[in-house]
């Protein structure tokens, strides 16, 4: 395939990727992929990996585009992964502040950044790959890691990869088929009547300087939160939610909260309502769906993991993410200027008039061990894969994001703050979080 055969060609974008472009408006859709390794990877080799990863993946070397009222995916020539990919002398340090991960305008494109962060004095390099959430969700973006690690060691070893592109089947008609009208109806009524209703303390609006504080879980400490959500008829991801709700309860020290029925927001994977989950899936079928929660400030966690475990139980069987299916694909049929632009309008809205933004909890799951899978590095010396972790998006105020990762048993917590947040509030709710979590030392 050639410059030109390999640029130009232009797909209709789903009412899911339009959507996560516009969702720029409220928070940074770029999601990241952290991998931390002793020893010094093969620069060359990344940066060859890179080029065959998008050549694989053609959605990743696109620019978003709008005509005619409806958006599109347009291919970028494959020389544009050269401003894809950078490297830095300065060890990677988010979490103080020294470096600001990658930005993605969707716009401009491409969907994907490739960072290698090297620190010579500790002999380890940090890699972080970035991509657009209107390209993918987490699942895709690890799936985009392995066929990046894949693709690095065969550069590494001197062999071109076998590369078959493939445009990956987008959208979710293959979810709404699974389902009756009936089903996705009430659906629908269910899902589309959430309100927000609280937001996280803040000191203004400002969206700068954004900074990332985490939380470490080792894997002794998760095999006791596996055990404990097992024992009271829950789910690791409830325990998250409920102690999460609790920790955020707590941070934002307003006594009139407690009591009142709140509005939390957690994530799921659509490709367990596919009928057949294709083997390759470097898309976006990810969405957000609702719980409405009250607590009293004498509740214990098991009260609230109680009350969450419940709701869940109730939404699964319901079919929980189909409404949201629904209603972004109402809310495209109309079309952008009449559809999404004022939905996103009314949001900017409310966040700016009220300071409500219902808090979010991402939890991306296992991350597959094939996404480590760098044995080699400068000069065919060995390499080891240290840890693997997920940022939280950069998340603007009054919105809070916790975002639960988990690599090998090792579970990384991570939240967002800009400028315009309560950094004392950011403290006291990571640390509450630890010390309401079974298994803390505190």
């Amino acid at each position: 395939m050639t410059e030109v055969e390999a640029a130009g060609r232009i797909w209709p974008a789903p009412a899911f990727d339009v959507v996560n472009v516009w969702f720029a408006e409220v928070y940074d859709p770029t999601i990241h992929l952290v991998i931390e390794v002793d020893g010094h990877l093969d620069r060359a080799a990344l940066r060859a990996a890179l080029g065959d990863t998008v050549l694989a993946a053609p959605v990743l070397r696109c620019r978003y585009v709008e005509r005619h009222d409806r958006g599109y995916w347009e291919e970028l020539p494959l020389s544009s992964v050269d401003m894809a990919f950078s490297f830095s002398e300065e060890p990677f340090a988010p979490d103080e502040g020294t470096y600001a991960l990658p930005v993605i305008d969707a716009f401009a494109g491409p969907q994907i950044r490739l960072s290698l962060f090297r620190d010579r004095r500790a002999h380890a390099d940090t890699l972080v790959l970035s991509i657009h959430h209107a390209a993918v969700d987490a699942n895709g973006l690890f799936q985009t890691a392995v066929l990046l690690a894949e693709c690095y060691r065969e550069r590494v070893e001197g062999r071109e990869p076998d590369i078959h592109p493939l445009w990956e089947e987008r959208g979710t008609e293959g979810i709404r088929a699974g389902f009756t009208d009936e089903e996705c109806a009430r659906a629908y009524a269910d899902e589309s009547a959430f309100a927000e209703s609280w937001g996280f303390p803040c000191q203004s609006l400002s969206r700068s300087m954004p900074r990332w504080a985490r939380l470490d879980i080792p894997a002794e400490r998760f095999i006791v939160l596996r055990k404990y959500a097992r024992e009271r008829g829950a789910t690791l991801n409830d325990l998250l939610l409920a102690a999460y709700f609790a920790a955020l309860l707590d941070a934002t020290a307003n006594e009139d909260l407690y009591g009142m029925d709140l509005g939390l927001l957690g994530t799921l994977d659509l490709r367990r309502y596919l009928r057949c989950i294709p083997p390759r899936s470097i898309c976006n079928l990810s969405v957000g769906y609702e719980l409405r929660l009250s607590a009293e400030k004498q509740d214990g966690l098991e009260d609230i993991l109680s009350r969450v475990a419940h709701i869940m139980q109730e939404k699964k069987a319901s079919h929980v993410g189909l409404g949201t299916v629904v209603f972004y694909e109402k809310t495209y049929l109309a079309g952008i200027s009449e559809g999404v632009a004022p939905l996103f309008a009314a949001m900017r809205e409310t966040y700016a008039g009220e300071w409500l933004k219902n808090p979010i909890l991402t939890n991306t799951g296992v991350i597959p061990s094939a996404v480590a899978s760098y044995f080699r590095g400068e000069e065919g010396g060995p390499v080891t894969v240290r840890h693997v972790w997920c940022p939280a998006p950069a998340t603007y105020p009054p919105g809070s994001i916790l975002l639960a990762s988990t690599f090998e048993g090792h579970m990384t917590l991570s939240t967002s703050f800009c400028s315009g947040h309560d950094p004392d509030a950011v403290s006291r709710m990571m640390e509450r979080l630890d010390a309401i979590l079974p298994g803390s030392g505190r």
